[in-house]
């Protein structure tokens, strides 16, 4: 599940926003609860927090698009000592 618009943020830094069309932006939290979902990760407050570090050091400047920083993301958790925790099952 998708976080509301009203829900608290749990975000602040380098990355706010996220471009996943040319006319539509996510929040960075709406973008995280994405990746992990659609990777099979757990969304736990550990594998939040993990993605929110490594996104601290995404390469060059916003605006970011969706595509760039899954990419992106697929290659650190391809090569990191420090995982994500995947769903049950899987």
């Amino acid at each position: 599940m998708l976080p509301s618009q009203s829900e608290t943020r749990y975000h602040t830094g380098k990355v706010e926003s996220v471009f996943v069309s040319v006319a539509e932006a996510w929040q960075v939290e709406r973008f995280i609860e994405a990746y992990l979902e659609l990777r099979g990760y757990q969304l736990t407050e550990s594998n939040r927090f993990l993605l929110t570090q490594q996104l601290e050091a995404a390469p060059g400047r916003p605006p970011y698009r969706i595509e760039s920083l899954v990419s992106w993301l697929d290659e650190k958790y391809k090569h990191s000592r420090r995982t994500l925790t995947p769903k049950l099952g899987q």
